[in-house]
């Protein structure tokens, strides 16, 4: 996991440079796992998809991730991370998967 936290900020930055909320997105934000090598980063997407499909499932459908924005995507994140009973780790793993297949 310690592998996880350079491309991390990297990851952060690019969804912060998209964010209008609060700042309450950016400790959400910053909880996004740091990327390393693109065998880590492929990991941690796949987890983030993986975790995206089972916990968010649970409660209504899932709409497609590119069809909001990195910043619709943050407001959305800070609302249901809570509700999904996300961990820090969990919701920096769905983040990562969300940055990876959103649309600027």
């Amino acid at each position: 996991m310690n592998k996880l936290i350079c491309v991390s900020i990297f990851l952060a930055g690019l969804f912060l440079s998209e964010c209008k909320t609060t700042t309450v997105s950016t400790s959400i934000i910053s909880a996004a796992p740091v990327v390393t090598t693109s065998d880590t980063l492929a990991m941690a997407i796949s987890n983030g998809q993986t975790l995206y499909q089972t916990k968010c499932y649970r409660c209504h459908d899932l709409p497609v991730v590119s069809e909001y924005s990195r910043s619709e995507w943050s407001y959305i994140m800070i609302k249901m991370s809570r509700k999904a009973h996300l961990s820090e780790d969990e919701t920096g793993q769905v983040l990562t998967y969300i940055v990876a297949t959103t649309k600027q």
